[in-house]
Formats: structure tokens, C-alpha cells, sequence
């Protein structure tokens, strides 16, 4: 049977019957990827797509070959889209502690804009070797929490050093890098919440929209500390040429940021 030529774990005939000529949401492709697709027109008829099981736990319980067509589907939606920060949004709508495993990954990244081998420079009480820790440490335990090592409520105090950090140091590379480890470790109690089966559908959907804002937040942090590391390098010249550095650094990291998040959702460790 043929197959969609940039989705290609999904029939054409799934395709064109729940995303057609339109632009693919999430949601859209994972009910076609999840639908037969001899029956793919009559049940969009019928039942839509919010109809159609389709979340990552329905893939896992038709065995790990469907779950795996489901992370690579999503990883291939990412990659095909410009706009990261809001590709981050629906994920967490779909699958929330997803989005904080993509959050992490894009945190770890913007460890490299530290310049840690430079341990007297200091902006505020923190050295960059002190943000560099604190940072690594509130990433490493939100990944702990996503596979499910720790309870949110562990991760409170990495959440808290970090925070400092953040606040002690505004307007600096070492505030902006710790302010992407912020947003991932800041996802965890909204996802958290929307999972929790005792909160309400609508709270549910609240807080699966803020835990996107908050990876959402991590990625413009680490977009913007490439900015903001390119500026610093830039010794002989003026504010143009600073700015203009910045600005090439942010569009590029951007880009490699996007490969990112597609890799993390094919990395994602959780079976559901």
C-alpha cells in the first residue's frame, strides 16, 4: 500500500483522509497513523480525530513496532515544521511528559554557550562553573522524573538553584543558559498535574498547555544564548556587527535546535 513520502509509516489513504490538503496538526497524523486505513474515510466520518485512539500509550499497547512508528512519525512532524517553540506546545498537548524529555534535551544543549573555562568570570554571586552545575543538575532530575525515577515533588530543590541562578544573573549568558534548564525543570509540575488522574479535564488541558509554554520557554532561552555567546565573541567591532553575529547564531541555532527535539522524541525511554 502507498505511503505518505514524508510520513511514511502512514498510508497515503490514512493520510488524505484526516489531514487532506491541509496542514498537518499532530493530532491529524497520529489518528491517520493510528486508523486502519482499508476504513480511514469512514471513521473520520464518524468519529473524527479526537475519535480515534491515538495517544502514545494506545501505540504501546499494540506492541513496541507501533510504538516506534508513532515516536518516528512525531520526530519527522518536527522536522518538517519552522516553528519549534510551537511544534514543543502541541507535543505537550498530545503527550506532556514528552515535551519535558524535548525540553531537557534542548537545555543540555545550551550548556556549550557557558564559557566555563573561564571560571573567574563571574556575573552576580555565580561563577559559570556554579550555573553550569546547578543547570546540569535541575536537567538531570527532570529526566529522572520523565523516566520515572522521582516524584515531582524531588525535583523542587534543583528547580530552586536554578531559579537563583536565573535571578541573580539577569541580562547575562549564564542567567539566559539557566533559564533554559528553568523551563524544562518548570514543565515537570504541569505535566505532572495533567497526568495526575484526580484533576479535572479542564485543569487537565490547562496544564498540558502551560508545560508547552514552559519547553517552549527553554527552547528561546537556548535560541537566545547562542545569540547572546556569538555577540561576546565578537571582540574587534561594534554593536552592529555584535548584533549582527547574534543574529545569525540565533537563526542557526534555531535550525540545529529543531534537529534536537526530533531526536529526543525518537530517544524518548518511556513505554507507557
Amino acid at each position: 500500500m502507498k505511503t505518505h513520502k514524508t510520513f511514511t509509516h502512514i498510508p497515503q489513504r490514512s493520510f488524505d483522509a484526516f489531514v487532506g490538503n491541509q496542514e498537518a496538526t499532530l493530532d491529524d497524523l497520529m489518528a491517520a497513523l493510528a486508523v486502519d486505513p482499508l476504513e480511514a474515510e469512514d471513521a473520520f466520518k464518524l468519529f473524527g480525530v479526537k475519535g480515534i485512539p491515538h495517544s502514545l500509550k494506545d501505540f504501546a499497547d499494540r506492541g513496541r513496532v507501533a510504538y516506534r512508528f508513532a515516536l518516528e512519525t512525531i520526530a519527522k512532524w518536527v522536522s518538517s515544521r519552522v516553528d519549534t517553540a510551537k511544534s514543543l506546545e502541541a507535543i505537550a498537548k498530545y503527550d506532556p511528559r514528552l515535551a519535558v524529555w524535548c525540553a531537557c534535551g534542548i537545555a543540555r544543549e545550551a550548556l556549550q554557550f557557558l564559557p566555563v573555562a573561564d571560571p573567574p568570570t563571574i556575573a552576580g554571586p555565580y561563577t559559570m562553573t556554579e550555573t553550569a552545575f546547578h543547570a546540569f543538575n535541575a536537567i538531570n532530575a527532570t529526566e529522572e522524573w520523565v523516566i520515572g525515577k522521582v516524584n515531582s515533588d524531588a525535583i523542587e530543590m534543583a528547580a530552586r538553584n536554578v531559579r537563583r541562578v536565573v535571578d541573580s544573573n539577569p541580562g547575562s549568558i549564564s542567567g539566559t543558559v539557566a533559564s533554559a534548564a528553568l523551563g524544562a525543570v518548570t514543565a515537570v509540575n504541569h505535566a505532572a498535574d495533567s497526568l495526575d488522574s484526580s484533576t479535572s479535564a479542564h485543569d487537565a488541558s490547562f496544564h498540558r498547555e502551560a508545560a508547552g509554554w514552559r519547553a517552549s520557554f527553554a527552547f528561546v532561552a537556548a535560541v537566545d544564548a547562542a545569540g547572546e555567546r556569538a555577540a561576546s565573541d565578537v571582540v574587534d567591532g561594534g554593536e552592529r556587527q555584535r548584533s549582527a553575529a547574534a543574529a545569525r547564531a540565533v537563526k542557526a541555532e534555531g535550525l540545529r535546535l529543531r534537529g534536537v527535539v526530533a531526536a529526543a522524541c525518537l530517544s524518548y525511554p518511556v513505554l507507557p
